[in-house]
C-alpha cells in the first residue's frame, strides 16, 4: 500500500516542508523610522519614554486617517505617512489654525499633500545640521545629519540648516507648524546627543503630545532565502519538476492491465477452436478414438488387458473402430465409454 502511493506521499511531504520553510522565513516588516514603540536605532521609543518621564501626556494613534486631536495639543507626524489625502491635509491645517502645534518630519516620503498646501518641496542633500536660530538659550548645537532639505517658498523662519533649510518654523493662524527634514535628530541613536532633547521640547512646548503613526502599507515581509539564493531556487525548481512529472505520468487504480496482444489465451479457446475444426472436417471418428484410447489405458492399468475384463464383450464393442458416425452416435458412444470407464475404475481387481 505504501509503495503504491509513495510518490504522492513524497510530494505531500515536500509541499509541507516548503510551507514550513516559508513560515519560518517570514518575519514582521521593520518598524518605520521614529516609531514610538521601536527600540531600533532609527526608532522613536526613547522620545516616547523620555516625554512620559518628564510628565508629559503621550498618546499614540495608529488608526486609519489623520484625525484632529484635542485643542492645545502637539500633533507629531514623524513616521512616513504616504497615504495622507488632500482632505486630511486640509483638516489638519484647519485644526492648526485654531491653535494647535503640528510637527511634520518628512524626507520626501510622506505628507506630500500637506507640503503641497504649504508650497514646500523636498530635495535630496547631505550635510551636518547646525542651528541658525536657537530655540532656547541653553541649546547651541544639534547632533545629526540631514539626507534631504526643503525648497520652495518657505514663508517661515529657518531654525536649522545643512546648507539648505532642514527645520522651519511657521505660524499658521493661532497655531504653529514645524517642518523637519532630518528625522535622525529625534531617533533613539541621537536623542541624547548635544541639544536634541531640548529640540524636541522646543517643538512641542508645554503641550500634551499625540504621535500619529498610522501605517497603511505595513505588511509582512519574507526573507530572500527561498527566492534569491541558489539553494532556494534549486529547491523550487526540483519541486516544480516533480509536480510536472507526477501530472504527466498520472496514476492508476490497481495494477496495469495488459494489452489484448499481451493477454494469454484461455485453454477453452483452444478446445472450442479444435472442436469447430473437427466438426467442419467431419472427423468424428478421431474424436471417438481419443476416448477409446483413454478407456483402453484404464483397462490395461486395472486388468492388464481387455481379455481379463469381467465385461469383456461390452468393452470390446466400445473399443471397436467406427468408420461413419453421426454426431448423435458420437455423443452416445462417448457417453457409454465414459460410463464404462467409471465402472472399470470402481471395480476391484
Amino acid at each position: 500500500m505504501i509503495e503504491r502511493y509513495s510518490p504522492w506521499i513524497v510530494l505531500i511531504a515536500a509541499l509541507l516542508a516548503l510551507a514550513g520553510l516559508s513560515v519560518l522565513s517570514m518575519k514582521p516588516a521593520p518598524a518605520p523610522p521614529l516609531d514610538a514603540g521601536s527600540a531600533s536605532p532609527d526608532g522613536g521609543l526613547a522620545a516616547n519614554l523620555w516625554l512620559q518621564r518628564i510628565g508629559r501626556s503621550v498618546t499614540i494613534e495608529r488608526g486609519p486617517g489623520v484625525e484632529s486631536p484635542p485643542a492645545r495639543t502637539a500633533l507629531l507626524l514623524l513616521t512616513p505617512q504616504p497615504a495622507m489625502t488632500g482632505k486630511e491635509a486640509t483638516a489638519l491645517l484647519h485644526w492648526t489654525r485654531q491653535g494647535g502645534v503640528l510637527v511634520v518630519a518628512t524626507e520626501g516620503d510622506s505628507a506630500g499633500a500637506l507640503l503641497a498646501r504649504l508650497g514646500v518641496g523636498v530635495a535630496p542633500g547631505e550635510g551636518l545640521v547646525h542651528l541658525v536660530q536657537p530655540l532656547v538659550p541653553a541649546m547651541r548645537r544639534l547632533a545629526g545629519s540631514a539626507p534631504t532639505m526643503f525648497t520652495g517658498k518657505l514663508r517661515g523662519t529657518v531654525v536649522a540648516s545643512a546648507g539648505s533649510p532642514v527645520l522651519v518654523y511657521r505660524t499658521w493662524g493661532h497655531g504653529i507648524i514645524w517642518l523637519l527634514s532630518a528625522r535622525s535628530l529625534l531617533d533613539n541613536a541621537h536623542l541624547g546627543r548635544a541639544g536634541n532633547r531640548r529640540l524636541l521640547l522646543g517643538l512641542i512646548g508645554r503641550r500634551a503630545v499625540v504621535f500619529d503613526q498610522y501605517q497603511p502599507a505595513l505588511a509582512v515581509s519574507t526573507s530572500n532565502w527561498l527566492t534569491n539564493s541558489v539553494w532556494g531556487i534549486a529547491l523550487l525548481f526540483a519541486l516544480a519538476v516533480f509536480i510536472l512529472y507526477r501530472w504527466l505520468t498520472g496514476f492508476r487504480l490497481g495494477p496495469a492491465l495488459p494489452s489484448p496482444e499481451q493477454q494469454p489465451r484461455l485453454s477453452s479457446e483452444y478446445v472450442h477452436s479444435l472442436a469447430a475444426l473437427l466438426r467442419e472436417a467431419g472427423r468424428r471418428g478421431d474424436v471417438l478414438r481419443v476416448y477409446q484410447r483413454e478407456l483402453e489405458r484404464v483397462v490395461i492399468e486395472r486388468y492388464g488387458g481387455v481379455e481379463s475384463v469381467p465385461r469383456r464383450v461390452e468393452v470390446e464393442q466400445l473399443l471397436a473402430p467406427v468408420d461413419r458416425l453421426s454426431e448423435a452416435d458420437l455423443v452416445r458412444s462417448v457417453t457409454a465409454i465414459v460410463e464404462c470407464e467409471e465402472i472399470v475404475r470402481k471395480q476391484r481387481v
